[in-house]
């Protein structure tokens, strides 16, 4: 019963998935594989809105149905005129429907995913283990249909909370994933015969989940750090060093450390700011 239980959506307050929203920008690409999973984690996006002007439409809209407590059949009555009027994807009633639900669904799936992994931080102590699982039937995604990702290898995972699998690794896995992940204690931990997932196992399960599409939330300071050095050294300042990945991911952790401590958000800015020599 509490696995069953564990598979209906995680229920967040309208305020917690607005914000939610309200923390991303809006960025208009052409295909989902045009951001990377981290740029995923800071933006509102949809396919096929690149050169057309309507990705502010989406955000604004998805931000004022939620604020209002609207459906996703009230988003949809909202904006597919605006959108068909604007000629998105040819103006086609039933090609902007369906991907106006899906643009829905996929920001309320990371929202609520955003708000378990909080509240599972929040009861580690008690909780120190999570255990991954699928909904087990046949439209769990799987290769000859997804080719580059087989769901089923999250089903089992059983690791700390603390694992650095689940700062690259987090449900949804993908567009209309229905995967998800439950707490565990000591003892519900003791009680079970297969145990702690080994490292070899693990490995071969991450090569068959393929690379992840969204950010996981537990990410952390240390992660986005080591994606903005990156992102700095491919494309540095004129007159600036290249960043040294190693001691910004240190540095990153060490502040993620005194956000969990409740360091003052002026400290973390300013020492973001000696960091990047800005």
């Amino acid at each position: 019963m509490a696995e069953f239980d564990a598979l209906r959506p995680l229920i967040m307050k309208a305020p917690d998935i607005e914000q939610w929203l309200l923390d991303r920008d809006p960025r208009a690409i052409d295909s989902y594989r045009d951001l990377a999973p981290e740029e995923y984690a800071r933006s509102f996006t949809a396919a096929k809105t690149a050169g057309a002007d309507v990705i502010d439409d989406l955000y604004f809209g998805i931000v004022d149905n939620i604020a209002r407590g609207g459906t996703e059949q009230d988003f949809s009555r909202l904006v597919v005129p605006i959108l068909k009027q604007k000629g998105w994807l040819g103006g086609d009633d039933g090609r902007i429907a369906t991907r106006v639900a899906l643009i829905y669904d996929t920001n309320l799936r990371l929202a609520r995913a955003a708000g378990r992994w909080t509240r599972y931080r929040t009861t580690a102590r008690t909780f120190p283990y999570l255990r991954a699982f699928t909904v087990g039937d046949e439209r769990v995604r799987h290769p000859p249909k997804s080719p580059h990702s087989d769901h089923r290898a999250w089903d089992g995972i059983i690791l700390p909370i603390e694992h650095e699998f689940w700062s690259t690794y987090w449900f949804p896995l993908g567009f209309r994933c229905r995967c998800t992940a439950v707490q565990m204690t000591r003892s519900d931990l003791a009680r079970r015969k297969d145990g702690i997932t080994s490292e070899a196992d693990l490995a071969d399960r991450v090569a068959r989940l393929g690379p992840p599409v969204f950010a996981s939330p537990g990410a952390g300071i240390g992660r986005q750090l080591a994606d903005m050095v990156a992102e700095s050294n491919r494309a540095p300042m004129p007159g600036r060093p290249p960043i040294n990945p190693d001691q910004a991911e240190q540095a990153g952790r060490n502040l993620w450390s005194q956000i969990l401590l409740g360091q003052a958000l002026s400290d973390v800015t300013a020492a973001l700011a000696k960091l990047f020599g800005e």
